[in-house]
């Protein structure tokens, strides 16, 4: 799995295949098990490596933390990026593979608490090998079709994604109504 932050834009047309092929997909599962480690803040800053510059934060970890939206205080990465779970997951085994991954790429590991989380952030190693961060049990992932940080198009996909609170609780409310005529 790669991190959002590598992918390259992608073509309106292109993209809406990519969100086809992902919402078929996004009822698959696997079958394998998964192993979960815990990770702090404190043990993370403990362990040596370079950190990111004013943060405090090891470079390559992603901080964790709550903004506000139009859904309430939501988690986002330590760019602004919305994360989602996905109710179809069996704990910390993803049920999101093959082309619901593309469109749902997962978080991966590292990551810590920030500001406004208050939940357990630990990492799940997946059947591919992949270490996933999952917030209070949750596996979190991004939505390939939110175009800016702080968007949260993907709530309520399918009736199976849904934003996260700093504790990690599902958000299951709908967004605000809003006036793009879409």
């Amino acid at each position: 799995m790669r991190r959002l932050s590598s992918l390259t834009p992608i073509a309106p047309m292109a993209l809406v295949a990519v969100l086809a092929i992902g919402a078929s997909a996004c009822g698959s599962s696997s079958s394998s098990g998964t192993d979960t480690k815990t990770t702090t803040p404190s043990s993370a800053a403990g362990s040596g490596t370079a950190t990111t510059a004013g943060s405090g934060t090891p470079a390559g970890t992603t901080e964790l933390k709550t903004t506000s939206s139009n859904l309430g205080q939501i988690v986002v990465d330590g760019e602004g990026r919305t994360l989602y779970v996905f109710t179809a997951d069996s704990g910390t085994t993803t049920a999101c593979t093959g082309g619901c991954a593309t469109a749902w790429p997962a978080l991966v590991a590292p990551a810590t608490a920030g500001a406004g989380v208050t939940g357990a952030v630990t990492e799940a190693t997946q059947a591919d090998g992949a270490k996933q961060v999952a917030l209070n049990g949750h596996l979190l992932y991004y939505y390939g079709a939110d175009a800016a940080p702080g968007a949260t198009s993907g709530q309520g996909v399918g009736g199976k994604w849904y934003v996260v609170d700093g504790a990690g609780n599902a958000i299951t409310k709908a967004p605000a109504a809003t006036s793009s005529g879409y």
